[in-house]
């Protein structure tokens, strides 16, 4: 009886076409992101529909490496109607891990190792091996308002004299600001701005002497760099974090952060990040 009542639901469903079986993600073709409410999602579709390439497009050498691996040689990113044929080797932009496999927004996640990347030994801390986590995202912001934009609220100044000078000035307009004192810090590199105020004392932001990026209306912004805490080489290592980024497009940005044991190679990860973007356009 027990089958016949299975076997009679089945039919019903069959019959009203209730009962089809679920579509997984991973099947649905780029197309299903057409409409989507993100516009940058939705042009990032029909950039790549209209383009003919396959997607996702990953090349992958086809001689397997010392670990059995298939190492990816190149791959595709699209940001709304903008192609970048990445490298595979010391990728840092990769697959978020919850993005269907045909998302046109799936390649959005800064993740990796910083040695890897920037081609260096492994760092040593303390006498311990301590990896260079990679943390952050590619952002779009393109359906909010400019002002929302990173590149109109992050620090930046067309000049580092310039810069460091609008940092002070942010700091002092505070109503509990003691003193600002601006400590150049040949061991890194960096001009550290230090605050003091009526109830503690803290790193306001960290200036590199040569972290810039010709933004796309033409203008040079060079970039501030902010720690959640004070850099000290001796120090116990901590998760506290060093962040930066780099502007894509108006709207359309990378925000990426390490711990702050490795805030010394920040600014050549920043470069190196820009430099192969920027040799990896293809529109």
């Amino acid at each position: 009886m027990r089958s016949l009542t299975l076997f009679m639901g089945l039919a019903v469903c069959a019959v009203l076409a209730g009962c089809e079986k679920p579509v997984h993600p991973n099947d649905l073709p780029v197309s299903h992101w057409l409409n989507d409410q993100n516009t940058c999602i939705r042009k990032t579709a029909q950039s790549i529909i209209q383009s003919g390439r396959p997607w996702p497009n990953e090349v992958i050498d086809e001689r397997p490496n010392q670990l059995g691996r298939f190492p990816l040689i190149r791959y595709d990113l699209w940001v709304a109607d903008q192609l970048y044929e990445l490298p595979g080797k010391g990728q840092f932009l990769k697959r978020n891990g919850f993005d269907a496999r045909h998302s046109p927004w799936k390649y959005t996640s800064v993740s990796g190792n910083l040695e890897d990347v920037l081609g260096i030994p492994q760092q040593k801390f303390k006498d311990h091996k301590v990896g260079g986590t990679l943390f952050g995202n590619l952002i779009c912001q393109i359906d909010e308002p400019p002002s929302r934009w990173i590149e109109n609220r992050a620090d930046h100044a067309p000049t580092r004299a310039a810069l460091i000078q609008k940092l002070i000035d942010q700091v002092k307009a505070k109503p509990d600001v003691v003193s600002v004192e601006v400590k150049e810090r040949d061991d890194i590199k960096m001009a550290e701005i230090n605050v003091t105020t009526t109830t503690k004392s803290y790193v306001y932001s960290y200036v590199p002497r040569d972290m810039k990026q010709e933004l796309y209306d033409g203008t040079t912004a060079y970039k501030a760099i902010g720690c959640d805490i004070r850099y000290d080489p001796d120090a116990e290592l901590s998760s506290a974090n060093c962040a930066a980024w780099i502007t894509l497009a108006p709207g359309i940005y990378i925000q990426f952060w390490v711990y702050q044991h490795y805030l010394p190679f920040l600014p050549a990860l920043h470069d190196h990040m820009l430099h192969t973007l920027e040799s990896s356009r293809r529109k």
